[in-house]
């Protein structure tokens, strides 16, 4: 298992990536591929790759992550939700079903992009997708690489806002 905080990661501001999209666009994938656990920006596959017009938004918005009725309301709208997160002890080793729910406590110095893309009363929890692959995580839809995180812990782990892309 990988430490955490021993990528190098300076972090970064969601905020800033959604007034770029809104400004243009973005390169596509091809010329700006992902890169997990942070080797290297985009940039540094192309500095000068030119912005798909296809990756471009009409605007973005946020909410508190305090506010679960908000965020039930966009995604219900067919929405989903990025946001910065701290991460527990247990997220690494998550496998689901059920949802995760403690522990109750924050690996120091570790933040994390994800991306809210449903709730269930039922279970008390969000679903999150995340970005390792379908190697890590529960199976949702037939994939996995989802986490259902209980509404407690996500209010906990999270870090201020979620934003989402107005229409």
């Amino acid at each position: 298992m990988k430490s955490y905080g021993q990528q190098g990661c300076a972090g970064s501001r969601l905020a800033s990536y959604l007034n770029l999209l809104m400004q243009g666009g973005t390169p596509n994938w091809q010329t700006a591929p992902y890169y997990p656990n942070c080797p290297g920006l985009w940039s540094s596959s192309d500095p000068d790759a030119a912005v798909d017009a296809r990756f471009k938004i009409p605007g973005w918005a946020f909410v508190e992550t305090g506010d679960l009725d908000a965020i039930k309301t966009i995604i219900a709208g067919g929405g989903a939700l990025c946001y910065g997160t701290s991460l527990n002890e247990g997220f690494m080793q998550y496998e689901g079903p059920g949802p995760m729910a403690t522990p109750l406590n924050k690996v120091p110095n570790v933040g994390h992009c994800m991306l809210i893309i449903g709730y269930d009363d039922g279970q008390q929890a969000i679903l999150i997708q995340n970005s390792f692959g379908e190697d890590w995580g529960c199976e949702w839809n037939g994939r996995r690489g989802y986490i259902w995180m209980g509404y407690e812990l996500f209010q906990y782990l999270a870090q201020g806002q979620a934003m989402y892309v107005t229409a």
